[in-house]
C-alpha cells in the first residue's frame, strides 16, 4: 500500500519538512490546499513554496479543499504534481472539472466527505483515477478518525468489483498506528499520513509503523 505524507502539521518548517518527506520511504507528498471557504481553514502558499514542492523528488499529490477549482488547479498544476483531487462537494459541474484537470495531463482525483452519500461517486469512478475517502471533516489535520470511515471505503470497493472499474481506493484523516488496524488493505491502494508522521523526528519510523501494522480485519 502506498503512503502519501501530508505536512499540513509538522514539527519543522515548511522547507526541512518537504526535505524530509522527499528523503524518505514515502511514496507521495501530499498537497493539502484549503481556501478558508469551501473548509474554515487557509492554507498560505507563496511562489517559493511552490518552487520547493516543484523541485522535490517525490510525485505529489494535490488535494483541493477549496472553491473556485479552476483558479487552484491553474496554480498548482505549476508544481507538476501527478494527481490533483477535488471535492465531489466543491462544485455543482464535476464532469467540467474533471475534463479540466485531465486537460492539464493530470490525474483525477475525487474525494468525498464524511456524511456525503457514496452514490454521488457511481457516475464518475469509471472518469477518473483516484477516490479519496475523507476520515475526518476536511480542513483541520489532527482530528481523530471517523469509526464509520472502514465500512463506507468496503462500499467504494464493492462499487469498483462490480463495475470493472480501476480507480485507485486512497483514505486521509486521523490515520495512525492505532486507527490503521481497522482499515482493510485489500480495499485501499493508498494512505495520507499527516501528523503522526510530520510530528515525530523519524519519519520512516512512522511510515514503517503505517505500512506493516497488524490489522484487526
Amino acid at each position: 500500500m502506498l503512503t502519501s505524507i501530508s505536512f499540513l502539521k509538522s514539527n519543522y518548517d515548511f522547507e526541512k519538512t518537504i526535505q524530509m518527506i522527499d528523503t524518505s520511504d514515502a511514496d507521495y507528498i501530499h498537497v493539502d490546499v484549503a481556501d478558508g471557504l469551501f473548509v474554515n481553514s487557509k492554507t498560505i502558499f507563496n511562489k517559493k513554496m511552490l518552487e520547493v514542492l516543484k523541485a522535490s523528488k517525490k510525485p505529489k499529490d494535490v488535494h483541493l479543499m477549496t472553491l473556485h477549482l479552476k483558479n487552484y488547479i491553474d496554480a498548482f498544476s505549476f508544481i507538476q504534481p501527478e494527481y490533483i483531487t477535488f471535492h465531489i462537494e466543491a462544485t455543482a459541474e464535476p464532469e467540467k472539472i474533471i475534463e479540466y484537470i485531465k486537460s492539464k495531463k493530470i490525474k483525477v482525483g475525487v474525494a468525498i466527505d464524511p456524511f456525503t452519500d457514496i452514490k454521488k461517486l457511481e457516475p464518475f469512478m469509471s472518469h477518473i483515477d483516484l477516490i479519496l475517502v475523507m476520515s475526518v471533516i476536511p480542513g483541520y489535520g489532527g482530528q481523530k478518525f471517523i469509526s464509520q470511515t472502514p465500512q463506507r471505503i468496503k462500499k467504494i470497493y464493492e462499487l469498483k468489483k462490480e463495475n470493472k472499474i480501476s480507480v485507485k481506493i486512497n483514505v486521509d484523516g486521523g490515520i495512525n498506528a492505532e486507527t490503521i488496524q481497522n482499515l482493510n488493505p485489500e480495499y485501499l491502494d493508498m494512505i495520507v499520513g499527516g501528523s503522526f508522521v510530520c510530528e515525530n523526528a523519524n519519519f520512516n519510523d512512522q511510515i514503517a509503523k503505517l505500512k506493516n501494522t497488524k490489522r484487526n480485519v
